[in-house]
């Protein structure tokens, strides 16, 4: 499994995926070029670090001057993107707790 930067012992910080980055991965899943379980063990924290970085951005636009229907959309953003960290964060959660029960 790829070394998860947000485990409390931990001090390296991923490199967040690029758009471009991401957009190549995930046609190379759809085409079947790569593993599923390849991608996202190579690439998982790096996809969490871009989410906190996009969550750090939309509430800094959050806190300036929008009209309502912006604020409004980058509100329903961000619930997303934090919705997609706790996805992440539930799966290493689990993945930890299953490399602990080979381990006994």
């Amino acid at each position: 499994m790829a070394n998860i930067p947000f485990e409390p012992n931990s001090i390296f910080v991923p490199a967040a995926l690029t758009v471009e980055e991401l957009e190549a991965g995930l046609s190379q899943l759809d085409r079947g070029e790569i593993a599923f379980d390849i991608f996202w063990d190579e690439h998982l924290s790096d996809f969490r670090q871009s989410m906190v970085v996009a969550i750090d951005e939309t509430s800094d636009m959050l806190a300036g001057r929008l009209p309502y229907r912006w604020r409004r959309e980058l509100q329903v953003q961000l619930k997303l993107l934090r919705g997609y960290v706790d996805i992440v964060d539930a799966f290493v959660a689990q993945r930890a707790g299953e490399d602990k029960a080979r381990l006994n």
